[in-house]
Order: structure tokens, then C-alpha cells, then sequence
């Protein structure tokens, strides 16, 4: 029997579980209500050219120009918000002596019919170990490390348990807005800041978000019109 995807990606699914039924409904009803988070794709795949090392002027070159071919004023809210983030990568993020890797995508099974697709951007190999790193560019993602606990777990499970890589490190660049001061905080979370959860957590979140995914679904509750995925910045041409 062929396994269906649910209808978010992973770093949702770390984002909206919990392993309380209720608070996890209640995140997932708002979430399916509200049409999705908002849209970071071309800040998130800033991450892949400025960790391997293309200049950040032509990397926000690229992002403007997308920028300029789109003059509608709902889009250009949304390319602000992500050039702000790719401006706060560039301070961030080192780029790396050696090759970036892009990565397969991996299933993760949920209960006995559906899967959840792990794809961080890639990964990179530092003495030894394979360092597999993502963005997280939302204003308002998790108020602890739970959320980035959930995630580096399923890249654990997928991509060293499965014996994919002996050992792996994870390097999660997050933007997210301080508490205190209301603005974006750029910095760096590693395995070792939020480290994995075990395995029989992780299927239970996953378990109860596919519950609560079906009760919502059966009473009529659905996600609302898809938030747009922009065309692909210039510079993702450098991978083709």
C-alpha cells in the first residue's frame, strides 16, 4: 500500500507538535485556518551560495532582481521580509572551506499509511563529520529549543540511522525575533544546543498530529488558499 504525504514539511511538523493532543490540535487547526506560514523559500536557498562561498553581492544582487520582476505590493512585502533575513545571513553565515552537498529528500514513516518528507537545503563535511544544515527564517518559530529539538531529531533519524552518514552534526541558522527587543536575532543552533529526542517521542508526535490532522480534516477543516511559491532567485542557477 502506497503511503500518503501530509500536507506540511518538516520544519512545520516540528513547529506545530506537541505531545499534548490539545495543544497540538489547537496549533494545527490555526495553522490549516490561517493558509500556512509565510512564504522564505528564496531565503532559505540564499543559505546553499553563501555557504559555499559566492560573494554576498551577488547573492543580493539575484534577490533583487527577482524583487524588481515582481512589483505587486503584497509581493514586495514579502521579498523585504526576505531579504532582511538573507542580509542577516550573510554576518552569519562562514562559508565553508569544503563542498556544500545537496541532499536527498527522506521519508518519515507516520503511522501505517502517510510520510512526512525530511529535505534540508544540504550538508557539508567537516573533519570527518557530515554537518547538515538548514534555515529558519520565521519571526516567531518556537519560544524554547523544543521546536529545533523535534527537527534535528528527524535529521538524525533519517540520515544516520539509516546508516546514509556514520555521524552527522546539524547547524540551524534561525532568525527568529528577540523576545525582548522585537527584532530579528541572527545565531546559530547546533545539535549539541538542541539535541534529538528519542525515537519512540518523535513517532508519538508524529502519531498525534496525524490524528489531529484527520479530526480536523473530518470536520471540514482544511487549509486555505496556498501561499505562492515565487520563481526561483538567479542564483540557483549556480547548482543547475
Amino acid at each position: 500500500m502506497s503511503r500518503q504525504s501530509l500536507p506540511i514539511n518538516a520544519t512545520q511538523f516540528a513547529r506545530l507538535s506537541s505531545l499534548d493532543p490539545a495543544v497540538c490540535r489547537t496549533r494545527l487547526a490555526k495553522y490549516l485556518e490561517g493558509g500556512g506560514f509565510a512564504n522564505y523559500w528564496f531565503s532559505r536557498q540564499a543559505i546553499i551560495p553563501l555557504m559555499s562561498g559566492v560573494p554576498a553581492r551577488l547573492v543580493l544582487a539575484s534577490c533583487e532582481e527577482l524583487r524588481s520582476k515582481n512589483p505587486k505590493a503584497k509581493r514586495q512585502t514579502r521579498y523585504e521580509m526576505n531579504l532582511e533575513v538573507v542580509k542577516l545571513a550573510i554576518g552569519l553565515v562562514n562559508p565553508t572551506n569544503g563542498m556544500v552537498h545537496l541532499i536527498e529528500k527522506q521519508p518519515m514513516p507516520v503511522l501505517a499509511d502517510r510520510i512526512l518528507w525530511v529535505k534540508p537545503p544540504g550538508m557539508v563535511v567537516r573533519d570527518g563529520v557530515s554537518t547538515i544544515f538548514w534555515c529558519q527564517p520565521c519571526r516567531n518559530f518556537c519560544d524554547t529549543l523544543e521546536a529545533f529539538s523535534v527537527y534535528n531529531s528527524l535529521l538524525v533519524d533519517r540520515y544516520q540511522s539509516t546508516g546514509i552518514y556514520d555521524k552527522i552534526d546539524t547547524e540551524c541558522y534561525d532568525f527568529q525575533i528577540d523576545k525582548d527587543t522585537k527584532v530579528r536575532a541572527a545565531r546559530i543552533i547546533r545539535l549539541e544546543n538542541a539535541p534529538a529526542i528519542s525515537r519512540d517521542e518523535l513517532d508519538l508526535r508524529l502519531s498525534i498530529l496525524a490524528t489531529a490532522l484527520d479530526s480536523l480534516v473530518a470536520e471540514g477543516i482544511k487549509k486555505k488558499a496556498p501561499i505562492i511559491k515565487p520563481p526561483a532567485p538567479a542564483v540557483r542557477g549556480l547548482f543547475d
